[in-house]
């Protein structure tokens, strides 16, 4: 999950992330909460925390979705939220 891309539209709060094959899809926010059980044992709380902070931290216009924003989950891991 480190390393992933993320991206939110700023128009919906949909989070889309990178597939690896050149293109974001819709479904970060799923992505986020089941690497998230995988990894850190966590409450609701903790899981909805993370996803605003993601959230916040990469809002993009449609019209400016090709640019690059990383954000590591684990920063949020680590205590850091």
């Amino acid at each position: 999950m480190d390393g992933t891309e993320f991206r939110t539209m700023d128009d919906s709060d949909d989070i889309y992330y990178y597939n690896g094959e050149g293109i974001f899809v819709k479904g970060g926010s799923t992505l986020i909460k089941k690497q998230i059980e995988l990894m850190y044992p966590s409450t609701t709380y903790d899981v909805n925390e993370i996803i605003n902070h993601i959230r916040r931290r990469t809002y993009v216009n449609r019209s400016d979705f090709d640019t690059n924003i990383v954000v590591p989950l684990s920063i949020f891991l680590m205590g850091t939220f």
